[in-house]
């Protein structure tokens, strides 16, 4: 989901209101995976990267079972 922002009077763009994401306490341990949001659409994460609620359950079971995750 992307930031909503609004443009001030003097054509600046401000963040108005941004998404904010929880952390599933998982890590990525692999070099690359692809995973799909809640809404089905694929994203990529890679090596290190902190798995968030944005992951749709399937996806984090099955990198969960492939061992590409671990706990932080």
């Amino acid at each position: 989901m992307a930031a909503r922002t609004k443009e001030t009077p003097k054509g600046d763009v401000e963040v108005v209101e941004a998404p904010v994401e929880k952390s599933t306490g998982l890590v990525v341990t692999a070099a690359m995976v692809t995973a799909r949001d809640k809404a089905g659409r694929p994203f990529s994460l890679f090596a290190g990267d902190v798995v968030t609620d944005k992951i749709g359950d399937d996806s984090l079971e099955h990198l969960k079972s492939l061992g590409f995750v671990k706990e932080a």
